[in-house]
This record gives C-alpha cells, structure tokens and sequence, in this order.
C-alpha cells in the first residue's frame, strides 16, 4: 500500500465508536445540591472525528443513537462543527453516559460508566451495511473502548477491518485501555491481538500496550520509571510491537 498521511487524504477519514454524554458532579457535592450539573458530549472517536473536522480535513463519524429529540440536537450541533453525520445508525433507546468528577481525568477510578444497553452497545454484528459506510472513505480510525463493550462490538469491528482491508483503507487503532468497561469475560489481550494483525497505526503509551496486548515492560522500568527509562522503554517497546505485527 502507498504511503499517505492525513494531510495528503483525498476521500473522508472514518471514526467509528460510541458517542457519550459526559455528567460533571464536583467532589464536594455542590452540583448536585444545586441541581447544575455540566454535560459534555464527547467519546473518544467523537474527540478524533471533531479534531479533524477543526483542522478542515474530511471528517465523518459513524455511531448509534437513539431516534428522539436529544440525538436531534446532538447532531444538529455536531454538524455545525463539520462533521459528515451521513453514517449515524438510529436504533435503540438510550445514549450511553460517563460520570467525571471535576478534577479528575478519564483514568481516574472515580470515573463511573453507564454504557450497558446504549444504541451502541447493543449493536448487532450485521446491522451496519460496512460496504456502504466505508465508501469514498481512505482512512478508518476507532478505539479499543469499542470491542471492550461486548463480543458484539468485537465481531462489528472485525467485519468493519476485514472490509476496510478489502478496499485498501488506512486502518489505525487507539489502545485507550478503561478496566471498569472489560466486563464480558474476555481479556483485552485475547481480543485486541485479532484485531491490531489489521491495523497500520497503533497509539497509546507504555502501560496500554503492556495491557491490550501483552507485550511486557522491563523490570528496571517498573522500579525505576523517570523520564529517560521512559523514553528508552518506549523505545525499546516500540521495536516489540513493529517486529510481531507485520503492518506497522
């Protein structure tokens, strides 16, 4: 395959996952005996597929939402940021939600998910028609948030990569490693190195690719871990994952 980057992409770059409503709550409780709390809409393929849309690049977005007001005015939003909506699938009854303590990061265990029976998380393997999503697209981008929902979402991404693949399509994949949503029995490494074998781009830092894909950190890194062990780990890592997948 031809080498490109982003900025040299002619068709849409792809990015495929659950849209969330991000609940703001404060520590202290004061949000909540006010009644305001602040809402965000976000996910980590939405952040991508806006980023994108921002830097003017052809961005478009493929989720589930249900059919009611609320995703109306999500994606009556969504748009004005230039985003291709085209791919939303309506189906379902609910849009999955995160709780983030203001203060805290994504990673902090005091993040709450509520994802169980979204749109998205109850997707079926054949209800996207993937022929059709991935036309005119160069490059498909997602996260591996998406197959720690349930083996559904496991085998929709594992059709949506054989297709890609098909049809020469860029294909790039974000280690974001949550271990609250990894809820269905399987382990991240038994999936994620089925579907990483597809991918010519992975990202994510040092303790992600030790968790999704079991690749092991160095002793020394461990005890030690400042700023130029991290550097040589990563390093040294790196060369790990490009010699076991052939892609990279």
């Amino acid at each position: 395959m031809s080498e490109i980057t982003m900025t040299q992409a002619d068709g849409k770059i792809l990015s495929f996952g659950e849209l969330l409503l991000c609940i703001m709550p404060d520590l202290n409780g004061h949000r909540v005996e006010q009644n305001n709390l602040p809402r965000l809409t976000g996910g980590a393929e939405l952040n991508v597929a806006s980023a994108l849309a921002l830097w003017a690049l052809p961005s478009t977005f493929l989720t589930a939402l249900p059919p009611n007001g609320i995703s109306e005015q999500i994606i009556s939003y969504l748009n004005k940021r230039g985003i291709d909506l085209s791919n939303v699938f309506y189906r379902g009854a609910r849009i999955g939600l995160y709780f983030l303590c203001n203060g805290h990061d994504l990673k902090h265990a005091g993040t709450i998910y509520d994802r169980a029976h979204s749109a998205f998380a109850d997707l079926d393997t054949d209800q996207i028609n993937w022929e059709d999503a991935l036309n005119g697209v160069e490059w498909l981008q997602f996260s591996a948030i998406c197959p720690a929902l349930n083996q559904n979402l496991v085998n929709i991404c594992l059709k949506a990569l054989q297709i890609a693949k098909s049809k020469d399509i860029t294909i790039s994949i974000d280690l974001n490693y949550r271990s609250e949503v990894w809820q269905y029995g399987k382990k991240p490494e038994e999936i994620m190195s089925q579907l990483v074998e597809y991918a010519y781009l992975l990202m994510g830092n040092l303790w992600a690719f030790n968790k999704m894909l079991n690749i092991p950190l160095s002793p020394e890194f461990i005890n030690v871990g400042n700023k130029t062990r991290h550097v040589n780990e990563g390093e040294t890592l790196s060369k790990k994952v490009i010699s076991q997948y052939a892609k990279l």
